[in-house]
């Protein structure tokens, strides 16, 4: 498949075009130019470039709580490209400079209802050298006086990496995603009331004795007058092996939800409680587990 550089990039723009062979093959191999292709990732820049707009004409502070994941995942990305860049693993690059903070960012919007300004300055020194020319553009459109190509590389605050808030930030999103999935299926399109069941503490304990290795006998003995429960959460568990970290407690998935308790509402549009699941003795209270909470549409 025969393409003229001229043609490509009076059709396509040379950004699209150095952003599509940077990432859209593996960089050692052969290219297998499609035109069809290049259209997608012509989309991806011109959504980006709406997007860049909104967050220059947006106002508003945001969430305190979804302030603190943001700063946490920018420092973590900004650290993360920078070892794809020493790696020369381009792709792997992109992928997290381009797609994940644009992921964060539509987040961040969702969760705050504006954007991040202080973003862009970063956002686009990481992405220079993928879509120069756009980069550049928007670099003096916000103010920068030299050349974007003579700044200093982005660098990272390990201090603002905070693993629990982007654990917690990301259960919001999937408690989200599990609603939605819930009054599909439920065929409860507009609800009343939900209610969202926190683990109860015992679950978590018995949960990290499981993660760290440690057998049934054991766990059962620090457990006295819940026996039977313990060992049908323990039998669960086995069979879900091998087990994820967790990195929540029972009273930090409870204030994380909680803090999120407006936002669930405005994007539900209806009443929201989170309660300890030991509050309650409803069947969704029975089912709520680390990190994984009961839901009850009504």
């Amino acid at each position: 498949n025969v393409v003229f550089w001229n043609d490509a990039i009076d059709l396509y723009g040379a950004d699209t075009i150095r952003f599509y062979l940077s990432h859209g093959a593996n960089q050692w191999e052969d290219f297998d130019w499609k035109n069809e292709e290049c259209k997608i990732y012509r989309n991806h820049l011109e959504n980006f470039y709406r997007i860049i707009e909104e967050i220059i004409k947006s106002k508003g502070r945001g969430d305190e709580s979804a302030n603190r994941w943001f700063k946490s995942r920018i420092n973590r990305i900004i650290e993360e490209v920078t070892t794809a860049m020493e790696k020369n693993e381009i792709k792997k690059a992109i992928d997290l400079a381009f797609f994940s903070i644009l992921n964060d960012v539509n987040w961040y919007k969702k969760r705050s209802k504006t954007y991040n300004k202080n973003i862009i300055s970063v956002w686009i020194k990481l992405l220079s050298p993928f879509i120069p020319h756009i980069s550049e553009e928007v670099w003096k459109r916000i103010g920068g006086k030299n050349s974007i190509l003579k700044e200093e590389w982005p660098t990272y605050n390990p201090k603002l990496i905070n693993l629990k808030v982007e654990v917690g930030e990301g259960l919001v999103r999937k408690v989200l995603v599990d609603i939605s999935e819930i009054k599909r299926l439920s065929k409860i399109d507009k609800p009343v009331k939900i209610t969202i069941f926190i683990s109860p503490k015992w679950k978590y304990e018995v949960y990290n004795e499981a993660f760290n290795g440690k057998e049934l006998k054991e766990i059962i003995s620090k457990t006295k007058g819940m026996e039977k429960d313990t060992a049908t959460y323990y039998q669960k568990l086995q069979k879900r092996k091998p087990l994820n970290e967790i990195f929540l407690t029972a009273a930090r998935e409870f204030e994380t939800l909680n803090e999120a308790k407006d936002f669930f509402e405005r994007e539900c549009k209806c009443k929201v409680e989170i309660i300890h699941s030991e509050r309650s003795k409803h069947p969704k209270s029975l089912v709520a587990a680390p990190e994984k909470p009961g839901i009850l549409i009504e």
